[in-house]
């Protein structure tokens, strides 16, 4: 490039010599602007260099600016989060220490209420439950019908207050007397098996559902305390007055377990089963003669 302008100024140069006086003139002011033209060429191409460099370095200021926004929003973001994580967690342990406190209170009610219930049954011999403590199945024979009548319709009374206290759903429902049906438990087929004899009824041994309402309420009764971490076995289902007042009121788990509770509900089923009272009733009843 630079040759090529050498080469160019020399011609210029030789014609200028062989040129006349005004045309030597005349190509002198043209070469002179046309070097002012160059001038202001390469003067505005170097001001355009600076301009890019210095839009560059906005530019990457610029940038810097923007990651550095970023860095700080990001940091903000996380201690955000942080706190709010750390906020979330207090507020469930407090929410968790609460039901845990209710739960405890819920506990602390049931026993009570429980507690209070076989106070008001068993205190006293003119308390309600004097007539179930006839109720030992080992020795029921030698109970009369308007005892057994009357003793059965309070023990039903009795169990359905302990499940609805506890909280503990009963696998057999029980329906309290009303004016036109007396007391009676409903099995698994929807039928409804009365726990009550007419005076009239002289054969009760073999009144199968008189014996499955009475097995029934036993299961009731036994799973009432086993829900409560009662050790019981099948032999002592035949005296449901030992199991509520030796056994489920005086255990230490009592109101511990139930339906209802957040925490510690009940997961298992009964072990007593109805049927193995039903068969160990079908015995002792051969020999039940109420009169």
């Amino acid at each position: 490039m630079l040759e090529e302008r050498h080469q160019a100024r020399s011609k210029i140069k030789e014609l200028l010599s062989k040129a006349s006086d005004g045309r030597r003139k005349a190509a002198f002011t043209m070469l002179v602007k046309a070097r002012r033209t160059n001038a202001g060429i390469s003067e505005a191409i170097e001001t355009g260099k600076r301009m890019i460099v210095a839009t560059e370095k906005e530019i990457e200021l610029r940038r810097k600016s923007i990651m550095r926004v970023k860095r700080q929003l990001e940091a903000s973001r996380q201690e955000g989060l942080k706190k709010a994580l750390a906020s979330s967690k207090r507020s469930f342990e407090m929410a968790v220490k609460h039901v845990e406190s209710l739960q405890k209170e819920f506990v602390e009610v049931r026993r009570q209420l429980c507690i209070g219930l076989g106070h008001v049954y068993f205190s006293t011999p003119m308390s309600p439950g004097h007539l179930i403590k006839e109720l030992s199945f080992r020795e029921f024979a030698r109970v009369d019908k308007d005892t057994a009548n009357a003793g059965l319709e309070r023990l039903s009374s009795l169990t359905l207050f302990l499940s609805y206290y506890l909280g503990v759903k009963l696998p057999y429902e029980i329906t309290l007397p009303s004016k036109s049906m007396p007391c009676g438990v409903r099995g698994p087929d929807g039928g409804q098996r009365l726990l009550w004899l007419a005076s009239d009824n002289t054969e009760v041994g073999t009144n199968v559902d008189y014996v499955e309402a009475i097995a029934m309420l036993l299961a009731d009764v036994a799973w009432i305390a086993e829900s409560q971490e009662t050790k019981i076995d099948i032999d002592m289902v035949l005296d449901p007055v030992r199991i509520i007042t030796e056994e489920l009121l005086a255990s230490d788990d009592l109101g511990n377990y139930s339906h209802l509770s957040p925490t510690n509900l009940l997961r298992k089923s009964p072990t007593i089963k109805y049927a193995a009272i039903m068969d160990l009733l079908l015995v002792q009843s051969q020999e039940w003669h109420l009169v």
